[in-house]
């Protein structure tokens, strides 16, 4: 077992019943089968090695990091070890919350991505709420640098939504370069080489605080992001 203090070794036993027949609830039932020389996380690794590690840093900086505080310099984790279980634990984080968000529109009546009759006319009969003429005035004496800046600025009112009252959500797609196993010294890296890999982030943010999602593709954040709305 991998914890964020070590590696540990246990032993398990299978009880047998009288008739010496061994029932099938092993430990390899309760804690699921592992293949190869693969090994159970804590949550306390999962939050050193994963949370502050690599998802911050590269899988080689993440890898040589976690075996420096855990004096594991030989037999430690590899950094391939490192992205496969990162790889993996982010899987299943995306799945969860996939299952999650369509458990949570089938709740609201979602089907087949379509909004009930009622929502929709719920969300257009809502007006939004826009700042006081005097409050904008305000701002503007403090934000305009010259007399004719501010003079330009009150001659083109703009309604400005009240942030108390609205909701800000900005979608953008990032692309981030993707990380070799190996990095030879001596092959010079060119810009038509590079790969990248692509994933959706969304940043929601009202009066009450701020909160991100994210997710691979456009159509799973859609997804996410409405149950999202509709849960809070």
């Amino acid at each position: 077992m991998d914890g964020e203090i070590g590696r540990f070794e246990f032993m398990s036993y299978t009880a047998v019943e009288s008739s010496g027949n061994q029932p099938s609830n092993r430990v390899n039932t309760l804690y699921g089968s592992l293949p190869g020389k693969s090994w159970y996380r804590t949550m306390g690794f999962k939050e050193i090695a994963y949370t502050h590690g690599s998802t911050t840093e590269s899988y080689r900086k993440t890898s040589a990091w976690l075996n420096r505080i855990r004096h594991q310099v030989t037999g430690g984790t590899p950094s391939r070890t490192m992205q496969d279980s990162s790889e993996r634990e982010g899987t299943r984080v995306l799945n969860h919350l996939t299952q999650a968000s369509e458990a949570i529109l089938k709740t609201h009546g979602v089907i087949g991505n379509t909004l009930p009759a009622a929502v929709v006319a719920s969300a257009n009969e809502s007006k939004p709420v826009h700042l006081a003429p005097d409050v904008v005035s305000a701002v503007i004496e403090q934000c305009g640098k010259t007399e004719l800046i501010r003079q330009q600025m009150t001659a083109n009112p703009i309604p400005y939504e009240s942030p108390h009252h609205s909701l800000n959500i900005s979608i953008d797609d990032v692309g981030v370069k993707r990380q070799r196993d190996q990095r030879p010294a001596s092959v010079p890296e060119t810009p038509t080489a590079r790969k990248y890999a692509y994933q959706t982030v969304v940043h929601i943010e009202n009066q009450l605080g701020s909160y991100r999602l994210n997710a691979l593709g456009l159509t799973t954040m859609l997804t996410m992001l409405l149950a999202f709305l509709l849960h809070n």
